[in-house]
């Protein structure tokens, strides 16, 4: 074979390498591309998730006051509704309760 056939040969083949090497490259800067993206949104997920960790802290912190205040505002709930029954049932045992029906037969 001719020299010159080799030269011509080495030259398609530097240049189907070089164009092969450009296609690999453009497909990786792609790829690191993509790659910064996805970096960002999980940082920012990342960021989300904790703040929302802290806001389900600060609640449940918070929850166990509230549950504190809601059972005092119960109990002083409860107190008073025995004392209205107590007072109900003393009156009761003081004087009948009348209705319509038992006055009118007691009137008849």
């Amino acid at each position: 074979m001719s020299p010159e056939l080799y030269k011509f040969i080495v030259t398609l083949a530097g240049a189907a390498i070089t164009i092969l090497l450009a296609i690999v490259g453009y497909f990786l800067q792609k790829q690191v591309t993509v790659t910064e993206t996805l970096i960002k949104a999980v940082n920012a997920l990342t960021l989300t998730v904790e703040l929302i960790q802290n806001n389900q802290d600060n609640s449940t912190a918070n929850c166990g006051m509230k549950h504190a205040v809601i059972d005092t505002r119960l109990n002083k709930h409860s107190q008073i509704l025995s004392e209205h029954d107590k007072a109900i049932t003393r009156l009761e045992t003081l004087k009948p309760v009348r209705t319509r029906n038992s006055s009118k037969k007691e009137t008849a």
